[in-house]
C-alpha cells in the first residue's frame, strides 16, 4: 500500500469514519458483507411521543435548555 494511501485510511480511523470499499466483501454474490445491525428495531408511535414534545414547552424553561426543544430518538 502506498504511504498515501496509507495515510488517508489512518486519517479516516481518527475520524471514526470507514470507506466503503473497505468494507465490502467479494465473498458475497452481490460483493456485499452481511450487517450485522447492533441496535433492534423500535417504532416510535408519533400519538405517544408527540405530547411529551408538546409538554416539553411548559415543563422546561428556556434560560436552563437551548436555544430549542428537542426529544432525541434513542434505541432502547
Amino acid at each position: 500500500m502506498k504511504d498515501r494511501t496509507r495515510d488517508y485510511y489512518s486519517r479516516l480511523e481518527k475520524e471514526h469514519t470507514r470507506a466503503l470499499w473497505q468494507i465490502v466483501s467479494t465473498d458475497s454474490p452481490d460483493g456485499r458483507q452481511e450487517p450485522t445491525p447492533l441496535a433492534q428495531p423500535y417504532l416510535w408511535k408519533w400519538e405517544r411521543v408527540f405530547p411529551l414534545l408538546q409538554e416539553a414547552v411548559s415543563v422546561v424553561n428556556m434560560d436552563r435548555a437551548s436555544e430549542r426543544r428537542v426529544l432525541v430518538l434513542t434505541n432502547p
